[in-house]
């Protein structure tokens, strides 16, 4: 009977024991695989993974593409169209994810000589941010880098107004570039020819 007395509360306290190990052991599993779900749920991709993820290419074109991109200095988004892996719209699309703007092409712009102007030729040419329009009282403004914080400052105050930011694909902002040297060398052209007639009609008086 003593054995018996001595033998139950054993059972009892072991039985318990145990059942507080396997709860615990539940708890710390369910703990585990929250935590190893949990940074996956948080986890934002970049805009050149977005690509991958989406099927528009594969890891070897995109790693292709961020070599050539890196060894020409050029945005990734000028390999990309010239290497025809991604259409426009797909290209607007990585550009809208990666730097968070809306994106504009060269018809977008309106050649008029006196917004161009606003800004020298330093800041099309070494910059590439190009003047597009007034639009009320802001001046929209086209940037190959439109995450440039310090260029947009730099533009604010340089034309004394404040801005709307849009992005433009670098091979629209290149197909700008021609259309500007043209205006540009038409103007000078118009300038030297001025200039000469000036100088004969002062030798005929």
């Amino acid at each position: 009977v003593e054995d018996e007395a001595l033998v139950l509360p054993l059972k009892k306290m072991l039985r318990h024991a145990t059942d507080k190990d396997l709860k615990r052991a539940e708890e710390n599993k369910k703990n585990s695989e929250q935590e190893i779900v949990k940074p996956v749920e948080n986890q934002e991709i970049s805009a050149e993974e977005m690509l991958v993820s989406a099927g528009w290419i594969t890891r070897i074109q995109l790693e292709e593409c961020l070599s050539e991109a890196k060894t020409k200095k050029v945005p990734l988004d000028s390999i990309f169209h010239s290497k025809g892996y991604l259409s426009y719209e797909r290209i607007v699309s990585y550009l809208k994810k990666k730097y968070g703007f809306e994106v504009v092409s060269k018809s977008n712009i309106v050649m008029d000589k006196t917004i161009m102007k606003m800004l020298p030729d330093d800041f099309v040419y070494k910059k590439q941010a190009i003047t597009m329009s007034m639009e009320e009282n802001r001046l929209a403004v086209a940037m190959v880098n439109p995450s440039d914080r310090y260029l947009v400052r730099e533009i604010s105050l340089s034309t004394g107004r404040p801005l709307n930011i849009y992005c433009i694909p670098y091979f629209e902002y290149e197909m700008f570039l021609q259309e500007y040297e043209t205006i540009k060398k038409t103007e000078a052209y118009a300038r030297e020819t001025e200039r000469i007639i000036q100088s004969i009609e002062v030798y005929d008086a």
